[in-house]
């Protein structure tokens, strides 16, 4: 069975990020990202937040003529 890891997206299309990291923040649990996803909430009220579980993630540097990609494993 395949890993689940889960990613916390606001009304902007915004990911949830930890002060200082390059990527976003993902949990292992839906109530990790549940708790979360209320933080964010209450800091902005009225807005929505969104919790999406991720299949894959893949990420591709927009650095032409050479093109870098990079593929993250979930977590376990």
């Amino acid at each position: 069975m395949a890993a689940r890891e889960y990613f916390v997206i606001d009304q902007s299309g915004h990911m949830s990020f930890s002060i200082g990291d390059e990527e976003p923040e993902s949990f292992g649990t839906l109530d990790a990202a549940k708790r979360r996803a209320r933080e964010l909430a209450k800091s902005e009220p009225g807005r929505t937040v969104v919790i999406a579980q991720s299949i894959a993630y893949v990420t591709c540097e927009v650095s032409p003529p050479v093109v870098a990609m990079k593929e993250r494993k979930l977590r376990a």
